[in-house]
Order: C-alpha cells, then sequence, then structure tokens
C-alpha cells in the first residue's frame, strides 16, 4: 500500500486491533451487522490489476469479521465463537496474503488476522484462518469495474484486496489499480485519465520511485556492460531518461538528484574520453601515424555521451567534433574516389596523401591505394608499348610510392635499365651529331672533346670515332694552345686568366693522349702562370678591411692549389693559415647576439643576460647553419650579421581585493528525539498487543479444556512473552535522544590577489657595416594571474571550508612569463636567421646590378655556402655570376669545407 492509501485509511478509522479493546469500538447492533457498505476489490485479473466498485457490499451476511489474532491454526467452533469481533466500515481494508490469510488494515495498529463472521461450523474439526477465509461470500452490486466481462463480484482469492470507502470514487479505484499493480505503464494510465486527480500527488511519488528504480538498474548495467568491455550506451540512455522522468514527477527528491549526478558523472567522463580519443587520431592524421582507431572510439564515445544527454555541452561539443573529424575523413575518400573515376591517379594519390597511415587500419583506404597503384601500372604498360622507357619509369616509381611490391619493383629496375640505355644512345648520337659538324668545320678539337667529355657510359658508344679523332686532335690542340699562350701572356685580367686555364686544358689532355715528356714542361709553365696569379688574387682580396674580400680571396687560394705539387704550395698554405680564421666567419652565416636591458630602473639585467644565452643556444641547435657569437667573445673580423635585442619592459604589479563568504560553524549541542528508540518502542508496543491477544486466545482454550489448543496456545504466549523481553531489553539499550550540532552563521574574508606581470622585448638584424637588414622585431607578453586565500576561518566551520591554501612565489608566475617570452623569441629569431639566405642574395643582386662586383662576389659566395647544394634557379643565377666575372667555374657543386 501507498503512503497516501495508509494515511487516507487511518484518517478515516482510528481502531486499534487488539481483543482487549476491539469489542467496544465494532458494535455488534443489528443493524450495524446487516447495513450494506460501498467497498472496491483490487484483483489480479488477464492483463494485470483490476477492479470493482461493488455497493450494498456484505461479507457473509454481516459486515463483521472475527479477529483470530495469532490463532491462525487450529479454531474450531468453540475457539470462533470467542474470537472477539471487529465491525467493516469505511477506512478499513480486507486484503488476502499470498498464503491466503485475510488481514484487516486500518487505525494505528498493525495489520490483524481475521476470518468472516457469521459462519457455521459442523460438529468437530479445526481449521486454519485461510481455510476460513475460503468461507468467504460477497453480496452486493458490482457498480462498475475495469474490466467489463467481470459482470458478477470476483471472490477474494489471494492476491486480492477490498477498500471500503463512503461512495464510489472511479477516480480513486483507479489510484488503487495502479498503486497494486506498482508498474509505470500502470501509473501513466492513471495519469492519463486523471492529470489532476485528487490523489495524483501520490501518484506522481509513487510512479517517480518505479522510474528511480529502473533509472538506478539501468546505470548499474551500464556500469557493469562497460567494466566487462562493452560499454552498453542505451543502458545509459535509458538511466537518463528514467532520472528525467522521476524530477518531471518529484522536483526536489535527493535519491533522483543523487541519480542525476550520477548519470551526468558519466557523461562527462565519456565526453572527456571522446576528446582525448579524438586527439590522439588528430595527431596521427597530422603527423601522419597509425591512430585512425582513435576516430573510431571517439565516435562511440561521444555517441554514448550524446545520445544520453544531448544539451550537454560537453557532449554537444564531443559529437560535433568527432562528426567533422568523420566528415572530413568520407570527404579525402569520396574526391580520392571520384578521381579513381576519371581515371586521374596523380591528384587521388595526393587526394588520399593525408589517410595513407591508416592503410593497415582502414579497408577502404587499402582499397583505394590498391587502385591508384593499379592505374600507374596501367599508364606503363601502355607506355611500355612506345617504348617510352622514361616515362615508363615515372608511373612505376609513383605506383611504387603509393603501394611498393616486389613485382612493381622488379618492373622498376627493369624499366630502369632500358631508361638509361636510351638515354646514354640518344646522347651518344647527339654528340657524334655535333661531332660530325664540328668536323666538316675542320673543328678537329671540338669534334674530338663533346665525345671525349661524354661520361663513360656514353662514351663507350662512341669509342671507335673518338679513336679515330684522337690522332688529329693532339696536334690541333697543341696548336691552339701555343695560339693561347701567345695571347694571354702575361696573365693581367679574368680574360687572359681563361686564356691561360683553356691553354692548360688543351696540353694536359694531349698528354693523357700521347704521354709526351715535352708537354709536361708546358704544362708546367702555364701551372705556375695560373697558381701565381691565383695566388696574388688571392692576398689582395683576402686584405681587404675586416674580410670583406675573404670569401673570394679563399676561392682565389683554393683554385691556386691545383696548380701546385704538395710540395710547391708552401706559400698558398701560408697564406689560407692567415686568413682561415676570417674566412670561417665570413664563409657562412654568423650572427652576434646580444640583448640590453632598456628598461626605465635598469632592473632586468640579469633577465637581458639570460636572453642572450637563451637566444644564443637556441640558434646553435636549431639546425640552421650559423655560427652564433656571444657578446664576450672576440673575432678577427665583424660577423656577417648582428642581432641586436632589448627588453623594454620587465615587472610585475599587485593588487588585492576582499569578499566576505558566508559560512556556518558548530557552536553547540542539542538533545533531540532518537528515531531508532521510537521505532524500537512502537515494535515494543506490538509485540505488547500480540501478547495480550495471546493471553485472550489461550484464557479460551483453557475455558474449553482443550489440552491441544491450551498447548498451542501457551507455546504462542511464550514465544510472545520472549519476543517482548528481547524487544524490551533492545529498547533499554538504545538512548531516547541523541546529541546534534547546533550550527551558527559567521563570515570570514576571501582575499584575492592580483599580479599583472608585462614583459616587452624587440629585437633587429644588421649587418657587418651597422646597415639594418631585418627591422625590428616585437614580442609582447601581457598576464595577469591571481591566487586567493581566505582568512578568519573558523576550525569548527561545517561547510567544508577550510583555511589550508598553499600561498604561491609569486616569483613563479613572473619565470613562467619570462620562460614564455624567451620561447617566443627564439622561434621568432630562428624564422629571422633562417631567412638570412634570402636576404643574401637580395643585396648581392643589387649589388651587380650597381656594378659592384666585388661585392656581390662575396655575397653570392655567402648565399651558396648558406643553402643546401642543388640546381635552384637561385643558386644557378649566383654560380653563373661567379663563373662569368671571376671565372670560378666550380664553386657551389658541393657543400664547404673548413
Amino acid at each position: 500500500m501507498s503512503p497516501l492509501v495508509a494515511r487516507f485509511v487511518r484518517r478515516l478509522s482510528r481502531l486499534v486491533f487488539s481483543t482487549s479493546i476491539l469489542l467496544p469500538l465494532f458494535p455488534t447492533a443489528l443493524h450495524a451487522k446487516t447495513a450494506g457498505l460501498v467497498a472496491i476489490e483490487i484483483y489480479p485479473g488477464h492483463n494485470g490489476q483490476d477492479y470493482q466498485q461493488i455497493a450494498d457490499f456484505i461479507l457473509n451476511g454481516k459486515n463483521e469479521v472475527s479477529l483470530c489474532g495469532a490463532a491462525v491454526t487450529g479454531i474450531d467452533k468453540n475457539a470462533y465463537h470467542k474470537l472477539g469481533k471487529a465491525t467493516l466500515a469505511a477506512g478499513l481494508s480486507l486484503e488476502r496474503t499470498s498464503d491466503g490469510v485475510l488481514m484487516l488494515t486500518g487505525g494505528t495498529t498493525a495489520p490483524a488476522c481475521v476470518v468472516p463472521g457469521n459462519l457455521k461450523f459442523d460438529k468437530g474439526g479445526s481449521f486454519t484462518a485461510a481455510e476460513l477465509a475460503d468461507k468467504a461470500e460477497i453480496e452486493g452490486r458490482v457498480v462498475n469495474g475495469s474490466d467489463p466481462s467481470a459482470a458478477q463480484i470476483v471472490p477474494i482469492k489471494p492476491g486480492a484486496k477490498i477498500v471500503f470507502v463512503a461512495a464510489p470514487d472511479q477516480e480513486f479505484a483507479e489510484y488503487l489499480r495502479a498503486d497494486r499493480a506498482a508498474a509505470i505503464s500502470a501509473w501513466q494510465a492513471y495519469f492519463t485519465a486523471y492529470p489532476a486527480g485528487a490523489h495524483a500527488a501520490a501518484a506522481k511519488k509513487s510512479l517517480a520511485a518505479l522510474f528511480l528504480a529502473d533509472g538506478t538498474a539501468d546505470l548499474q548495467a551500464y556500469a557493469a556492460s562497460k567494466s566487462g568491455g562493452a560499454p552498453d550506451y542505451g543502458k545509459l540512455k535509458d538511466a537518463r531518461h528514467a532520472a528525467d522522468q522521476a524530477h518531471s514527477l518529484v522536483l526536489d527528491d535527493p535519491a533522483v538528484a543523487d541519480l542525476s549526478q550520477k548519470i551526468h558523472a558519466e557523461v562527462l567522463a565519456l565526453s572527456a574520453s571522446a576528446r582525448e580519443k579524438l586527439n590522439t587520431y588528430q595527431q596521427a592524421f597530422k603527423q601522419q601515424t597509425a591512430g585512425y582507431a582513435g576516430l573510431v572510439a571517439a565516435e562511440n564515445l561521444a555517441n554514448g555521451a550524446f545520445g544520453a544527454e544531448p544539451a550537454t555541452p560537453e557532449a554537444l561539443a564531443a559529437e560535433s567534433e568527432t562528426k567533422q573529424a568523420r566528415a572530413a575523413f568520407d570527404t579525402i575518400l569520396h574526391n580520392c574516389d571520384a578521381q579513381l573515376a576519371a581515371e586521374q591517379p596523380d591528384e587521388a594519390a595526393q587526394t588520399i596523401t593525408p589517410l595513407r597511415s591508416f592503410t593497415l587500419e582502414n579497408p577502404k583506404v587499402a582499397d583505394d591505394l590498391k587502385a591508384i597503384s593499379g592505374l600507374y601500372l596501367s599508364n606503363a604498360r601502355k607506355l611500355e608499348d612506345g617504348p617510352d622507357w622514361p616515362g615508363v619509369v615515372k608511373e612505376l616509381e609513383k605506383a611504387e610510392a603509393v603501394l611498393p611490391s616486389a613485382d612493381t619493383e622488379a618492373f622498376l629496375k627493369t624499366a630502369r635499365e632500358q631508361a638509361l640505355m636510351a638515354a646514354n644512345k640518344a646522347a651518344a648520337d647527339a654528340a657524334t651529331q655535333k661531332s660530325q659538324t664540328a668536323e666538316a668545320n675542320n673543328d678537329i678539337v671540338t669534334a674530338y672533346e663533346v665525345l671525349a667529355d661524354l661520361p663513360s657510359d656514353q662514351r663507350s658508344l662512341v669509342s671507335a670515332r673518338i679513336d679515330t679523332l684522337k690522332d688529329r686532335y693532339v696536334p690541333a690542340a697543341e696548336q691552339a694552345a701555343t695560339g693561347l699562350q701567345k695571347a694571354h701572356e702575361p696573365i693581367n685580367g679574368i680574360g687572359d686568366e681563361s686564356g691561360i686555364r683553356a691553354a692548360y686544358a688543351y696540353l694536359q689532355r694531349c698528354y693523357q693522349i700521347t704521354s709526351d715528356p715535352a708537354l709536361q714542361d708546358r704544362i708546367a709553365i702555364l701551372g705556375e702562370d695560373l697558381s701565381t696569379y691565383d695566388l696574388q688574387q688571392g692576398k689582395r682580396y683576402a686584405e681587404k678591411p675586416d674580410g670583406t674580400g675573404v670569401n673570394v680571396g679563399w676561392v682565389y687560394l683554393t683554385e691556386a692549389l691545383q696548380y701546385k705539387s704538395p710540395t710547391d704550395s708552401g706559400a698558398i698554405h701560408d697564406e689560407m693559415t692567415t686568413v682561415r680564421t676570417a674566412h670561417l666567419l665570413k664563409s657562412r652565416l654568423s650572427v652576434k647576439v646580444d640583448f640590453r636591458d632598456q628598461t626605465s630602473r635598469r632592473d632586468a639585467v640579469d633577465f637581458a643576460t639570460q636572453l642572450t644565452d637563451a637566444l644564443a643556444t637556441g640558434l646553435e641547435s636549431s639546425g640552421l647553419t650559423v655560427k652564433v657569437i656571444r657578446p664576450q667573445e672576440t673575432t678577427s673580423v665583424q660577423p656577417n650579421f648582428q642581432m641586436v635585442g632589448d627588453v623594454l619592459q620587465h615587472e610585475m604589479g599587485k593588487s588585492q581585493s576582499i569578499t566576505p563568504k558566508d559560512s556556518m560553524y558548530r557552536f553547540g549541542q542539542e538533545e533531540i528525539p532518537n528515531e531508532a528508540w521510537n521505532e524500537a518502542n512502537r515494535d515494543y508496543e506490538r509485540a505488547n498487543n500480540d501478547l495480550q491477544s495471546a493471553r485472550s486466545v489461550l484464557e479460551g482454550a483453557q475455558a474449553r479444556g482443550k489440552k491441544s489448543e491450551i498447548k498451542a496456545a501457551t507455546e504462542t504466549v511464550q514465544d510472545d512473552e520472549k519476543k517482548v523481553e528481547d524487544l524490551h531489553a533492545k529498547l533499554d539499550m538504545i538512548p531516547k535522544v541523541k546529541m546534534q550540532d547546533v550550527e551558527r552563521p559567521y563570515t570570514y574574508s576571501q582575499i584575492t590577489y592580483s599580479l599583472k606581470i608585462a614583459v616587452a622585448l624587440q629585437f633587429r638584424i644588421l649587418d657587418s657595416s651597422g646597415e639594418e637588414v631585418v627591422q625590428r622585431i616585437p614580442l609582447q607578453s601581457a598576464e595577469t594571474k591571481e591566487y586567493s586565500a581566505l582568512q578568519n576561518v573558523k576550525p569548527e566551520d561545517t561547510r567544508g571550508v577550510r583555511n589550508e591554501e598553499v600561498i604561491p612565489n609569486e616569483n613563479d608566475f613572473l619565470e613562467a612569463d619570462e620562460y614564455k617570452a624567451r620561447d617566443e623569441l627564439i622561434a621568432k629569431a630562428k624564422e629571422q636567421v633562417a631567412a638570412l639566405p634570402g636576404i643574401v642574395l637580395g643585396r648581392a643582386d643589387r649589388k651587380a646590378a650597381d656594378g659592384d662586383n666585388d661585392g656581390a662576389a662575396e655575397l653570392y659566395i655567402l648565399y651558396l655556402n648558406s643553402t643546401p647544394v642543388a640546381d635552384t634557379a637561385e643558386r644557378l643565377k649566383a654560380r653563373k655570376f661567379l663563373a662569368e666575372q671571376f671565372n670560378f667555374q666550380e664553386i657551389g657543386q658541393q657543400a664547404p669545407s673548413e
């Protein structure tokens, strides 16, 4: 029975069902026994609980029952007639328990066992209370009921209940039916019919209790599935729905609020896990590593959270972000498929590149890569028919890059061999054509050299023609060398140098063919001329002020060495030793780093020094080709650049605010009734009542003189006496009152400290002449840090307020901002230093345009030494200038040596 029904019954009847007091409360006058009542019978029907409203209700001809008390067995005719009587009335109810006993409920006492009144006994024999209840016969008329087919009064069988009311009440009948069913669907049916019924408040509590039970069970099921490794997010969603339904019925129920909070905590945990898994996937996507499983896991977690609480911001964000990630993933595959359908393997390969690391995790990605490789292989087969072997190689290299395989690798190896053979033959044929043209023009030197200069694989294809030309080449080359020597000795400039170098090369090639000793003397004379000239030029440039020509001078000295034997190159090595230090500093990017304190109070000297050291270390470890010079280091010449930095602002201001806070503290204690004692006392009183009933039964048995009844009644009295004694002992052990803390309000203070930290820096880059090549780069940081402390907190605070804050070291905040500014400075400095080669090239171009060839050469050499070896347009331009203006033919073709 719901609490409301119990209260309803108690309001209508304050009856106590013990033999000693029931008789005067239920009068036995004839009219009281025969007057018909109004009753609602709730009974198990075909589809759950049903009810009938009965008018003119009479039970066994009289509306009274006999109180059997503890005598539930061995009731004979004599015992029956000595049982106390109780008159049925509105506010009481009869209920048939599962064991068949009929219980009367009403008043303030516990339910009492009863049997129908006005029963006729045959001679001899005794019955149990359940057997006597089977003899209950109901008279009356059915006013209405939930089952139209039940036109007759339904017998009161086990599980049935009869509630006596003042008048027929359809709403109350439906309420009792739903209460008896104790099912959500039953209560929902009640509310459909009576949304604002008289018993709606109690019904809401009952329905909320069922939703609460369902929600709790669903949450427990979810927790169990989670621990098993296969989370059932549907259970979490069901738990959320049940909790919401319960909350809509009872807004301030603590148990509902607790369940809701637990569900919300699970949703937040799922959302956080989804974001974490998504971040793992995004990092894998960015870094091109395996990690597609992170997206799948993130989707499952986000769907679970969003499905349970779609309005929770964290769940909504997780769902939205995972959907965006999935959409981006699917878009890549969709675009790739479209390009495959259009037979555009290059575009498809480019499109699917971000997903290639997920090949082993996603079959679709693997299939697309296989399809792309297949298109490349198909193209290669078509080109093979040409044959276009370079084209075949290109397509196979793409196929191998997309999806490596042994078959593709073998095909590629064959194609490369064929392509090389084809390329060598084409080059040899082109060179032969040039040679024949030169021979026709009587230019035997060119006719020979165009073939002799071919790479070995190509030269072998024209070896026969080379052999036919070499005997004619030697006299022609010697004659050309003689003419050049006469025209360009002594060497007075780049034109003469070029002529003598050409003569030197002719004679060397002739000697390689003939091994004529006479040629060695001529070669030595020309080599001495060239070496002497290069040494003189090297000294002239290397001795320019502040190393402004040392790069050009070093190249001249290096070239001078190739014309001298190791035993005859002392003067050149001496000069190189003299200028080596300057050359090492000037031939590559060199930057002097210096930060200065420019604050108004000069209170950032240490910080400026720290920045200088950190910046120098950061540039040295950056991987850039740069030599860093610290302020305390001395150099023979100025570095190529100087990075000058200033600390403009470096300060920390402090303010505070005080906020009063209210709380409660334990003032003392007071006595309050102990509910445990009250409960034990009620149990004790019930036991006393049961004992009184048992004693009455015993007195009746003794009056009849039946030993079996006396024995049974005596045992019941003894059991009840033992129960009373035990409950009395229990009651004595429980204090009647207990102490409760008395709370009083008080006010404490929260002091919030605000630190305003400001760091402002700038730096610029100058060249060795002091000209600004990188304008000022400002860096500013303004942060506000806050922390709080509590004052006047009472130790007896009952709201969990404790004065346990750890006051932070304020300098830690300043240092954190310093580190942040330092890291940003290093990052910006790296960007600018990395851009210096481009600045060097631009300045070299301007000097060349202005006719300052020496200055341009210095910078072009610095550019070549500062950039990776490659045939880029910029490097080729620099090399061309140096070859044309200074006859430096080999420079920039390999990385510079120390």
